[in-house]
């Protein structure tokens, strides 16, 4: 084989290499976007956003609209967008309930953490797991505007 021939097969050989898997990132079973997702299987944007988020009473017009997972290092991060669809500012807060690999409660309950939204606007956070030993997590959203009708 003749060196020119030898270069376009390397060549060919590593721009296939870097094609390869492209698209949507590879993902282990029972999680989606990254996220552990436990016995529900759904891979939607929405099913994971209804398995991972609860609520501390009404919180209306506030919605989680995305959510990410990925270890960076040993810890869980945890990348979210919350949307306001109201004409009004609203606040709310919002903590972590982290959950070990047995199901049990990683670590002690969080502060809540106060977000302004805008009118019509949404804010993507960040959020890290304390502990090596959360696996699982749910957010909880809380409605800071208590005189809000």
């Amino acid at each position: 084989m003749n060196l020119k021939t030898a270069i376009v097969l390397l060549l060919a050989a590593v721009a296939a290499a870097g094609c390869a898997n492209k698209g949507k990132p590879v993902e282990g079973p029972k999680s989606a976007f990254g996220c552990p997702m436990g016995m529900n299987s759904g891979s939607s944007m929405d099913a994971l956003v209804a398995a991972k988020v609860t609520t501390a009473g009404n919180v209306s017009d506030v919605k989680v609209t995305e959510m990410r997972c990925r270890l960076q290092g040993d810890l869980l991060r945890i990348d979210f967008s919350l949307a306001n669809a109201s004409s009004d500012v609203r606040r709310v807060s919002y903590r972590f309930e982290w959950i070990d690999e047995a199901g049990f409660k990683a670590w002690d309950d969080e502060a809540w953490k106060p977000v302004m939204l805008y009118e019509k606007s949404s804010q993507t956070l960040t959020n890290m797991a304390p502990t090596r030993k959360a696996a699982d997590f749910r957010l909880v959203l809380l409605d800071q505007d208590k005189e809000r009708k």
